[in-house]
């Protein structure tokens, strides 16, 4: 997929709203990587740099999903340039995966269809909104060519492809697809502790990463918790914050309760 250069705004307004990273590095995937690593480390930069989005995502939450998606899509479309990865004096196909603090970094210069997936899962994330990344093929390819953001509905999905500048909830007629869901992480404990740390700064990853590895170890095992909307088919949010239910939340309950009880019982003796 490919775009043409846009007319974009400054921004500047918006600079408050997102870290300055540290650095002008990248995660990079060099030729050979699987599809499914490319996914699996989008996955991972999205896990450890959700502070990065986390300012910005209250002001771009609608009333609805769809409203979100398309304040997100527009917020992309007026403000990052797009730009495909590969320069001059690239060998073979590389990926430079941003941040969502690099993108904004660089929106003058420009991201790619990865980049633009990170910033919107990164801030959907953080308002608590399932979503999967999409990837397709087009016209019989035998090569995945594309990655973009889907919100699964009860009745379709809302499409949020900014590659595609000239139409919201629209996606390209495509040869084939597959759909990577995003875990709903937890916010405010971060990745294996690692949320803190991450912030501000860029990651950098050399060729033979195992990106599928990493996800394994780091997204799945290493989850504090996965949270579940209490209301699956609508979160709604508190004060700009989605409401979750944890185990954890479950048992301090649970074991309050029980103290609570024996101590009442043991007075009114």
């Amino acid at each position: 997929m490919q775009a043409a250069k846009r007319q974009i705004q400054s921004g500047k307004q918006y600079d408050k709203y997102f870290p300055k990273p540290k650095g002008l590095r990248q995660i990079i995937v060099k030729e050979g990587g699987s599809v499914e690593e490319t996914v699996a480390l989008c996955q991972k930069v999205v896990a450890e740099t959700l502070s990065e989005t986390r300012q910005i995502a209250p002001l771009l939450q609608g009333k609805t999903y769809e409203e979100t998606a398309r304040n997100i899509w527009q917020f992309i479309v007026t403000h990052i340039q797009y730009t495909l990865d590969n320069r001059a004096g690239d060998v073979g196909a590389v990926e430079r995966v941003r941040t969502p603090a690099r993108s904004w970094h660089d929106r003058k210069n420009g991201s790619d269809c990865e980049d633009y997936s990170i910033f919107i899962s990164s801030v959907l994330t953080n308002l608590g909104i399932p979503h999967s990344f999409r990837i397709t093929k087009y016209n019989g390819k035998s090569h995945w060519q594309h990655i973009y953001v889907i919100i699964p509905r009860e009745s379709g999905y809302i499409t949020c492809d900014p590659v595609v500048d000239y139409r919201f909830n629209y996606e390209v007629p495509y040869s084939q697809k597959k759909d990577y869901q995003m875990p709903l992480l937890q916010k405010r404990l971060g990745l294996s502790g690692l949320e803190d740390r991450a912030a501000n700064r860029t990651l950098c990853c050399t060729a033979g990463i195992d990106a599928a590895e990493f996800a394994e170890q780091e997204i799945l095992a290493g989850l504090p918790a996965v949270r579940l909307p209490i209301d699956p088919k609508e979160v709604k949010p508190l004060n700009g914050v989605a409401q979750y239910a944890t185990a954890r939340n479950i048992t301090f309950l649970a074991g309050t309760s029980v103290l609570l009880y024996f101590l009442l019982h043991k007075k009114s003796k």
